[in-house]
C-alpha cells in the first residue's frame, strides 16, 4: 500500500511532529510516497477550513483525515468521504457518519524528560501566533504584575498584540530551537500555557508535563477529558483582563510540582506508539 501523508510546511513543528509518529509506528507493508499522483490511500491533517485540501481529496483515492482542533465551520464537506477520521474533538455533530476515533495525541517519554538539579528561573512558556485566541495578551499582562520570566515561543508578530512580544518587560522569544533546547526551556519553568479558546491539541501541555511544568489551560470539556487532575483550569474568562488576573491568582498561588506519577500517567496515556497504532488498527489498509 502506497500512502501519501500530506502535512503543510507552513504548520508548526507539532503538526510535523505528528506526522512523524504516525509514520514511525505505521504498519511495515506501507510504502510511503511524495505524490498524490502516485498514493494508492491519502493521509490529510486538517486545520480550519482549506478550500485547496478540499479539492485535493475530491480526485476518487481513499483517504483518512487527522483532525487536531481549529476553526469548524464546514467540517463535514471534508468528513464525509473519509474512511477514517482521527480527532482530538467529538465530530458527532459535524455530518460524519463514518469511522471515527477519538483520541490524544501523544508524546515521546524517551525525549520529553526531567533534568534533575535544573533551576526554574522561567515563571511560564507560552506559544502560538495569535493573541487574543490563545491567551498571550492576558499571561503576559499577568506575568508582568508578578514581575516574572516569559518565554515566548513563536513569531515575532503575534496577530492584534500590537508590538513585538520581545519588546514587552520580562518576555523572552525563541524560535526554531532544537529539542534539546525545547527540554530545557520546559525543565525550567513552572508553568506552561495550555491556553487556547479554539480548543485543539496542545502538544506543550503533555511535554511540559513530562518535563516538570504544570500547564495552565481554560476548563472546557475536551480538556477536562484529556487533562483533568494534570493541568491547573481556570475559567475562560473573554475579558483580557479579567483573564489576566486569574492567570496572576495561579502565579501568587501554591505552586503544585508535577509528580513522577502523574508523569508516569503522561508517558503510559500519551504514549504516541499506542495512539498510532490505534489509528492505524482502525484504518485496516
Amino acid at each position: 500500500m502506497k500512502v501519501y501523508f500530506n502535512t503543510m510546511k507552513f504548520l508548526s513543528r507539532s503538526f510535523h511532529r505528528i506526522e512523524k509518529y504516525f509514520k514511525q509506528y505505521a504498519p511495515k507493508e506501507i510504502k510511503w510516497v511524495d505524490s498524490l499522483e502516485d498514493a494508492d490511500f491519502i493521509i490529510e491533517q486538517l486545520v480550519g477550513s482549506n478550500p485547496d485540501l478540499l479539492s485535493k481529496l475530491n480526485i476518487g483515492k481513499p483517504y483518512a483525515i487527522i483532525f487536531n482542533g481549529g476553526i469548524r465551520d464546514g467540517l463535514a464537506e471534508y468528513f464525509k468521504n473519509a474512511e477514517w477520521v482521527f480527532s482530538f474533538l467529538p465530530v458527532e455533530n459535524e455530518g460524519f457518519e463514518g469511522k471515527f476515533i477519538l483520541s490524544p495525541l501523544g508524546v515521546d517519554g524517551s525525549i520529553f524528560k526531567r533534568i534533575e538539579g535544573i533551576n526554574k528561573d522561567i515563571n511560564i512558556v507560552t506559544t502560538g501566533y495569535v493573541a487574543y485566541s490563545e491567551g498571550i495578551d492576558s499571561v503576559i499582562m499577568a506575568n508582568t504584575k508578578y514581575n516574572g520570566n516569559l518565554v515566548h515561543m513563536g513569531g515575532d508578530l503575534i496577530h492584534d498584540l500590537k508590538r513585538p512580544v520581545e519588546t514587552i518587560g520580562g518576555v523572552t522569544r525563541v524560535e526554531g530551537i532544537t529539542d534539546n533546547e525545547l527540554i530545557h526551556l520546559y525543565n525550567r519553568a513552572r508553568y506552561v500555557s495550555g491556553l487556547r479558546r479554539t480548543e485543539g491539541f496542545e502538544l506543550p501541555v503533555i511535554e511540559g508535563l513530562l518535563c516538570g511544568a504544570r500547564p495552565i489551560c481554560f476548563d472546557s470539556p475536551i480538556y477536562r477529558r484529556w487533562f483533568d487532575g494534570l493541568v491547573t483550569f481556570i475559567p475562560e474568562l473573554d475579558d483580557k483582563d479579567e483573564l489576566a488576573g486569574k492567570i496572576l491568582e495561579v502565579f501568587n498561588g501554591p505552586y503544585n510540582p508535577v509528580l513522577p506519577s502523574e508523569q508516569e500517567y503522561v508517558r503510559n496515556h500519551f504514549s504516541w506508539e499506542k495512539i498510532s497504532q490505534s489509528f492505524w488498527n482502525g484504518l485496516k489498509i
